[in-house]
């Protein structure tokens, strides 16, 4: 597992503190795909060389030797064992040759491969559950659009949507399962919610709070002369703001 730091300090001896970047996770992709391309094949001492010239901060010391492939096998090597091991967990191996450094850090490489397939096919489920409810909220959009009913779209959920798609109900249908849906709890704390919080009727909320109530036992009597006095009302309220 690679070790989240944006740079690793390596103490040279004839070259003081030198720094090199971490194979870190916003870059590895691409880092991958060039080592997976290009390197694979090669020699390990070429392959230690490409990494560390990729990741070398070249320090402004004029005596430092920028091009690592002029670099001795000792040096190179010493360099190259410090950074895999600062840069991978739990690697013990105190030494590291560069046969071990190639095959350490295509197995880092191949690790992050395996997360990330992992991860993607764990999100498969949420991709395709995100892909119904689109379907869901378009074709119950138009169902509702259709019959005049596109203005009370925000107030439905995902599970309705998805009722209205399965059973594309015609107009008569339609208008029984909005009735129904007026006598739910649901629906009346979404329609209390939505009048409490607008400045213009919020003092009408609990005159309208008791017609719910009234109209969830039908109650008729009562809560259609409160309903209709409140809409009256309402429209008064909008026209005087």
């Amino acid at each position: 597992m690679i070790m989240e730091k944006a740079k690793i300090k390596i103490n040279t001896g004839p070259y003081g503190t030198i720094e090199l970047w971490r194979i870190d996770l916003a870059k590895f992709n691409h880092f991958c795909e060039i080592v997976k391309r290009d390197l694979v094949s090669i020699s390990a001492r070429r392959f230690a060389e490409c990494i560390m010239q990729e990741m070398l901060i070249v320090p402004r010391s004029p005596s430092f030797p920028p091009n690592v492939s002029k670099w001795d096998d000792e040096f190179l090597c010493e360099v190259a064992s410090e950074w895999i091991k600062q840069s991978k967990e739990n690697l013990t191996n105190t030494s590291i040759n560069f046969d071990l450094f190639k095959h350490y850090v295509l197995q880092v490489i191949y690790e992050n491969d395996s997360q990330m397939t992992a991860a993607f096919i764990n999100l498969i489920p949420k991709f395709l559950e995100l892909s119904e409810r689109m379907d869901n909220f378009r074709l119950g959009s138009i169902v509702l659009n259709n019959y005049g009913y596109g203005h009370t779209m925000e107030m439905w959920t995902p599970d309705v949507f998805a009722d209205f798609a399965r059973k594309s109900p015609n107009e008569p249908e339609l208008t029984n399962i909005m009735l129904n849906f007026t006598k739910q709890k649901w629906f009346q704390d979404q329609l209390l919610t939505n009048i409490r919080d607008n400045s213009v009727i919020s003092r009408r909320a609990q005159i309208i709070e008791k017609a719910l109530d009234a109209h969830s036992k039908r109650d008729y009597l009562i809560s259609v002369p409160l309903f209709l006095t409140q809409i009256e009302g309402i429209f008064g309220d909008y026209l005087i703001h």
